[in-house]
């Protein structure tokens, strides 16, 4: 997290299940002007009983503008440590070109996971996934 402002930031988290329904687990975080941080979910005050296991979604709001990075990281099957940037995403645009995943994999112990988010709380999406080989051929690829 990073805040260029010349005040301080304070950022307010929420955490909601992967259905959208709320944990109940809020936390408040102070940023002072021209300064970054780094933390961990659990060090959040709010957050320091959340479950390793946890999956959901978290939602920053600010009282000056900061720019967040997320960071996923996990053991796959083989117990090799994988981490990822999960990009943070503005949830007053909703994007309407296609979206272009350029690799995945899904052989050798390693899975591709994608996680589809709705920005707009109270609306619904329709959309389409369709998965091709690198000759343009469509692969069948049973999604769970």
């Amino acid at each position: 997290m990073a805040n260029t402002s010349s005040s301080t930031a304070t950022l307010t988290l929420e955490l909601t299940n992967c259905d959208g329904s709320a944990t109940g687990l809020t936390g408040v975080f102070s940023l002072p002007s021209n300064s970054h941080a780094v933390a961990f979910l659990n060090e959040i005050p709010g957050f320091t009983s959340l479950p390793t296991e946890f999956e959901g979604t978290l939602r920053l709001t600010s009282s000056a503008p900061v720019s967040v990075v997320g960071l996923r990281a996990r053991y796959n099957e083989r117990g090799d440590f994988l981490m990822t940037a999960v990009p943070a995403v503005d949830e007053l645009t909703t994007p309407t070109e296609r979206l272009f995943v350029p690799q995945i994999v899904d052989s050798g112990g390693y899975t591709t996971q994608f996680l589809l988010f709705n920005g707009q709380p109270v609306s619904s999406s329709a959309g389409s996934i369709e998965l091709f080989s690198q000759t343009g051929d469509p692969l069948n690829i049973p999604l769970q």
